[in-house]
């Protein structure tokens, strides 16, 4: 239908036949307006600060939560033993001795990624000069991570069995465990030093706008003493969500208030909370035809 759509073209006089026809497809319903008190980040970041001791005090409390694992880095040559008479890889004392002879020339001066690559068994490795890259322990199987953690960088391993085969490993660096120094996580905790401020903040506020509500007091006057802004809101109908206050059981409840009624509690939001009272109720109405003159276009 879109190659033929562009053709149509109806005139100003259909238009106004199908209106005055149809009027009542054409209504608009009851639509609403709230007053609202928005507990979002962008409103009570700016309340927020944090210092330098609020800083130091949760890396104090926190190391732990900072400190890197032991990490090693290390590559492999793996000679595999055949696990069936299917299976991939050598017999027992075949694979044994292949790797001994691997492992002899890498000890006699042979590069140890040149022999890898063109001798490791592990495809996922062997054309990267069988560079396993860094890891922390726990990763590889126990008999391997057992072998290459008690390594010196620099050092080859003797041969290590697994259930994989025969490896011969040579450990190029390793990192012992350490806690990072404050000037490197300063930033990270200052991000979440912020955000937990931020939510104490927003919790102390919706339980005083719920008091005030509470005791009688206007969404005004309670958002006023506690130094925040009232808002309005575009009007909308029963089933629509603002954009702002996404939220459909706050637009249930607003349809349930009288003009000037405050909710005494908030309404979660993805962003945060809100607060609302009624402020005006937009009776249904037919519009004028300058009004609808797209949606009957559209129809016709």
């Amino acid at each position: 239908a879109d190659r033929f759509r562009a053709a149509i073209q109806p005139t100003e006089d259909e238009i106004k036949a199908r209106f005055e026809a149809k009027k009542d497809a054409y209504r608009i319903p009851e639509k609403r307006v709230v007053s609202y008190v928005l507990l979002d980040r962008a409103t009570l970041q700016p309340q927020v600060t944090v210092t330098d001791r609020d800083i130091e005090m949760h890396y104090l409390d926190r190391r732990e939560e900072f400190r890197q694992e032991e990490e090693a880095c290390a590559s492999h040559i793996l000679v595999k033993v055949k696990a069936g008479e299917e299976g991939e890889g050598h017999p027992e004392a075949e694979a044994r001795a292949i790797a001994q002879g691997l492992l002899d020339k890498v000890r006699a001066g042979g590069d140890f990624a040149a022999i890898a690559k063109a001798s490791s068994e592990d495809q996922g490795s062997a054309q990267g000069g069988g560079d396993l890259g860094c890891f922390p322990p726990g990763r590889m199987v126990p008999e391997f991570d057992d072998a290459v953690f008690a390594l010196a960088p620099g050092q080859v391993s003797e041969l290590v069995k697994t259930s994989f085969g025969y490896h011969v490993i040579r450990l190029a660096s390793k990192r012992e465990s350490t806690v990072l120094p404050l000037a490197q996580v300063k930033e990270r905790i200052r991000a979440t030093v912020t955000e937990r401020k931020v939510r104490e903040l927003g919790e102390q506020k919706a339980q005083a706008l719920a008091q005030a509500l509470g005791k009688g007091q206007s969404l005004e006057e309670a958002a006023k003493a506690q130094g925040l802004t009232v808002q309005r809101s575009a009007p909308f109908a029963k089933g629509e969500t603002p954009p702002v206050l996404s939220s459909p059981v706050l637009v249930a409840r607003v349809f349930a208030l009288a003009p000037g009624q405050a909710e005494k509690e908030g309404f979660a939001l993805p962003q945060g909370a809100a607060f609302v009272s009624l402020a005006e109720v937009q009776p249904a109405r037919v519009p004028e035809l300058a009004d609808a003159r797209d949606r009957v276009r559209a129809d016709l």
